[in-house]
């Protein structure tokens, strides 16, 4: 077994130990005071990956004009990227109504009278990539969630943002989903959340979460040593997000205690 093999084997585990979280499986978020606490600090992580999205985009059919061409725009990864984006920033959730995901969880937040004022700050500052998040009024779980997202993302390499995107997002997220919809069921006013959730199990699963192996596949080439960064940044990815739900179990512990 080579190396590269051991690291598929050690992120699959360290996926499925993040699917087996305690956060996920003793039905803590069933209580509307603690799912006040989950969408507070998780919403940080729904901007972050509207973030990852958008630099992939730059890199692959950026907005600058005048316009070019480049080998996305011929072998299909343009169209997948905008495919992605469309669906996040613009999704039809009915008839005519169209919002991005991260509206939609801000509005899912509004609905249980959930705190927004810190992640609105937030977005709506003066930032940018290279910003320090260590020095704005956000939890210290988002802040060291967020900085490790944005240092993967300075390093400006395609593959390594399509492993963070497909591994640490989007194959990822929907059985972490699909337990935090079982939990919120009898949670009152919870609609747009579980119209948030199902959106992305749905879309995940049977779309972006294929589409996404297929960047991947398509930015590592069959290099060994983008497959052994990319497969590095996967794994940093998934530890970030178990250290994120680390955090607001404890926090949730601290008020039932």
């Amino acid at each position: 077994m080579d190396d590269i093999e051991e690291k598929y084997i050690l992120l699959n585990n360290k996926i499925e130990q993040l699917n087996q979280h305690q956060l996920l499986t003793t039905n803590k978020i069933s209580n509307p005071i603690m799912l006040k606490i989950f969408m507070e600090n998780h919403i940080y992580a729904v901007w972050d990956f509207m973030s990852i999205l958008k630099s992939l985009q730059h890199h692959i059919c950026p907005s600058s004009y005048p316009w070019k061409r480049n080998v996305y725009t011929t072998n299909g990864i343009a169209r997948l990227i905008n495919e992605i984006v469309l669906a996040e920033e613009s999704d039809e959730i009915m008839n005519d109504k169209y919002i991005s995901h991260f509206d939609l969880y801000i509005q899912a937040m509004k609905d249980i009278h959930a705190d927004t004022s810190k992640i609105e700050n937030l977005i709506d500052s003066d930032i940018n990539a290279e910003y320090n998040f260590k020095d704005i009024d956000i939890p210290d779980c988002a802040k060291d969630f967020l900085s490790t997202t944005f240092e993967i993302l300075s390093k400006n390499k395609l593959h390594m943002t399509a492993a963070l995107f497909t591994y640490g997002r989007e194959t990822t997220l929907p059985n972490m989903f699909v337990n935090i919809l079982k939990m919120i069921k009898y949670i009152e006013n919870t609609d747009h959340l579980k119209l948030y959730l199902k959106r992305h199990i749905d879309i995940d699963s049977n779309r972006h979460g294929p589409l996404s192996l297929k960047l991947y596949n398509h930015t590592i080439n069959n290099d060994p040593y983008k497959t052994r960064e990319a497969l590095d940044v996967s794994m940093v990815a998934i530890d970030a997000r178990y250290k994120l739900w680390n955090s607001i179990l404890y926090k949730m512990n601290e008020v039932s205690d």
